[in-house]
């Protein structure tokens, strides 16, 4: 590596907004507040699990004109180390998600930098300004000069276009490869490619950082790689000086050579003929990446409409997420709890048998955020949550035993768990139940809850919160105090965690049963996507029946908070509930 020309990158004009995803559109886009003196959070820039390369893939895959999206064919090959003698090795041919992932895992630096950074200096990730071969042989601006000098190299792998892929974004058919690129402003033949600027890129950004902060001992070894087999052995960094913006303190710009003397830092710094002051590790890095104010101001404005979350200071987490998502904490005492979110609160499920009773799957619990853990009472987490909202009860309907031979349907009396007996294996067969829907909890759970009277007359309808048929109808009712309610539609349907095998067919009892209003609303936490691009998540008053669709605003509101395609549900645009509420992060 030459460490005194790595900070001479190409001051990039590009301004380009992140426009059309997740309904994100012009008059959304909006030039963010540049606070001078902290640009970003060094919490914000070195957090690397905020995407996997799964995730960049889809949100590349997003923008129809994408230069670097798999859709668009387009590969490179994978960095897999580094060595003071040999520099940089790479491997196969991989999708760009996977080169920004794995060279954001090597240096520790938040993937969503990188494409922030690809999109500032060269519009690769929605393609706004072409997609030729300057633009991806100095993807990141790497080693660019301000002076305008151009190069020509030959024989080099820069990149690959018309590669194909599985739906893992494996590559499947190899493309072809680019080898030779002229007029580029790239200084070094080491430093041109999709794949060279993208490594090096992120290696400047966390060396500035940790340097800016004091940290002359930083550098990556063998146990940062980000695949097994990589070779990592970046120990030629402690001795190399740093020239950049340093942070107020005492601080070395190596850990020994000439300039290993510690010094005292005022943190002031001239930019553009203004003084700064550097208050983060990050922003002293992207002042020494890019020494502009335009520059980073493109930098904040892309971050921000792109990734969300108000800025780049902004905590990755900090939002809840929206009602009738399941949560639970990451770590403590309470991190095997379940919480449903509601109404600006979290009502925790007490048990196991309650969380199965409601159709529940544990694939659908996020972890919760900070904004989450803000609904959770102290009293909540830590002692009999009976806080508001109530703890969640069994599902009205649920079929129970304990130990023993008897099972029990669960009904609700004035809003509580109430059990009834079912009175006969014979009335057990009659109502369509069968033992491998019945939950086995335990007896000091069964007993607590209050016992009425058995269940099971001969001609006695279904149990409310039972889903019935007539054996000669499609049409499928919901059993709400004595009542027959249809179900409008199987999204309908299954948004509220129900199955088709969970429908009985009706009795006699059942077709006496008044029909009312239908069910027409969506289960809470649903998401959906009509015709256009835009994802929703269905949103419920205090009624839990009137609704209202929210965007999702920008992609890292999708994925920051752990949402993944395949639970969306794609309905017409007439099945899409008519009323808007607030973007998420938005509340």
């Amino acid at each position: 590596m030459i460490y005194m020309t790595k900070k001479l990158l190409r001051v990039s004009l590009l301004l380009i907004f992140m426009i059309g995803v997740f309904g994100v559109s012009p008059t959304k886009a909006r030039a963010a507040t540049l606070d001078q003196n902290n640009i970003a959070s060094d919490s914000v820039f070195q957090n690397t699990s905020t995407m996997n390369a799964h995730d960049i893939n889809l949100f590349l895959n997003r923008y129809t004109n994408s230069c670097i999206s798999p859709n668009s064919g387009f590969s490179s090959v994978d960095p897999t180390g580094y060595s003071p003698s040999g520099g940089y090795t790479y491997g196969q041919s991989v999708s760009a998600g996977a080169v920004i992932y794995d060279a954001a895992q090597a240096y520790g630096i938040n993937p969503q930098v990188l494409i922030t950074t690809l999109q500032k200096e060269q519009s690769l990730v929605t393609g706004g300004g072409g997609c030729d071969n300057l633009a991806y042989t100095g993807a990141m601006g790497y080693g660019c000069p301000d002076g305008g000098t151009t190069y020509s190299y030959s024989n080099a792998n820069l990149y690959s276009t018309g590669t194909h892929f599985d739906s893992n974004f494996v590559v499947t058919t190899a493309g072809s490869q680019v080898t030779s690129v002229s007029g580029t402003c790239v200084n070094s033949l080491s430093k041109a490619g999709f794949t060279a600027q993208v490594i090096h890129g992120a290696w400047l950004l966390r060396f500035g950082q940790q340097r800016a902060l004091g940290n002359t001992a930083w550098n990556v070894q063998l146990t940062n790689a980000p695949q097994n087999g990589d070779h990592w052995d970046n120990s030629d960094d402690p001795p190399s000086c740093y020239g950049g913006p340093m942070t107020q303190g005492n601080r070395s710009r190596a850990a020994m050579g000439g300039c290993a003397q510690p010094t005292y830092y005022d943190g002031y710094f001239t930019i553009d003929s203004t003084t700064v002051h550097i208050d983060t590790g990050a922003t002293a890095a992207l002042y020494w990446y890019t020494p502009h104010f335009h520059g980073n101001q493109s930098f904040v404005t892309i971050f921000q409409d792109t990734f969300g979350f108000g800025s780049t200071n902004s905590g990755q987490l900090s939002i809840a997420h929206p009602d009738g998502t399941l949560v639970r904490p990451a770590a403590g005492p309470n991190a095997s709890h379940v919480y449903v979110l509601k109404d600006g609160g979290a009502s925790y499920a007490t048990s196991l048998g309650v969380f199965m009773s409601w159709g529940f799957d544990f694939g659908q619990v996020k972890i919760a955020t900070q904004g989450d853990l803000s609904l959770m009472a102290a009293s909540d987490l830590d002692t009999a949550h009976t806080t508001n909202p109530a703890p969640l009860q069994y599902r009205e309907g649920s079929v129970v035993r304990g130990s023993g031979p008897i099972v029990y349907i669960i009904q609700n009396v004035s809003g509580v768990n109430h059990k009834r007996s079912l009175d006969s294996i014979e009335n057990f067969v009659r109502l369509g139940y069968t033992f491998g829907e019945v939950l086995n909890i335990p007896d000091s759970e069964l007993t607590v809850i209050p016992t009425d009277d058995p269940y099971g007359a001969s001609l006695a309808p279904h149990a409310n919160g039972t889903l019935i048929r007539d054996s000669n109808s499609p049409i499928v009712y919901y059993l709400i105090n004595g009542e027959r309610h249809s179900m409008t539609s199987g999204n309908i349907l299954f948004s509220h965690h129900f199955t088709w095998s969970s429908v009985k067919i009706a009795t006699a009892g059942d077709n006496l049963l008044p029909i009312t209003w239908p069910v027409t609303w969506y289960g809470e936490g649903t998401m959906l996507k009509g015709a256009g691009s835009t994802v929703y998540i269905v949103d419920l008053d205090a009624t839990g029946v009137n609704m209202k669709k929210r965007s999702f605003g920008t992609y890292y509101n999708f994925v920051g908070l752990d949402y993944r395609f395949a639970a969306v549900r794609l309905v017409s645009d007439d099945q899409l509930p008519t009323l808007s509420g607030p973007d998420i992060g938005l509340n």
